[in-house]
């Protein structure tokens, strides 16, 4: 049985999961083909196009959290799933849509 503290530290590792997958998309389609500005949010097909980078980018790091480090509560873990997440992602992303 989970306590309260450990079922409020997980779900804090979800939602910081969540916005770091949606800082990097951000960061991605800010230099994407060199432009350097968010006029990508004018197109709705670019929307989808970042919804599908947020989730592979957010499912990864939640593939880490419930393989790697569940019970492991440590900053240098949470910076291992954080970093190993977005890479595993962004490799997911270029093989399926490349």
């Amino acid at each position: 049985m989970t306590t309260t503290a450990e079922t409020e530290f997980y779900n804090r590792r979800i939602y910081y999961s969540l916005i770091i997958a949606i800082a990097v998309t951000l960061f991605l389609f800010f230099i994407d083909e060199g432009y350097y500005n968010f006029n990508w949010m004018d197109d709705a097909g670019n929307w989808f196009a970042f919804l599908i980078y947020v989730f592979l980018l957010f499912t990864a790091q939640l593939l880490l959290i419930a393989f790697l480090f569940r019970n492991n509560v440590s900053r240098f873990a949470a910076s291992v799933q954080h970093i190993g997440g977005i890479i595993l992602g962004i490799a997911s992303a270029f093989f399926l849509m490349g």
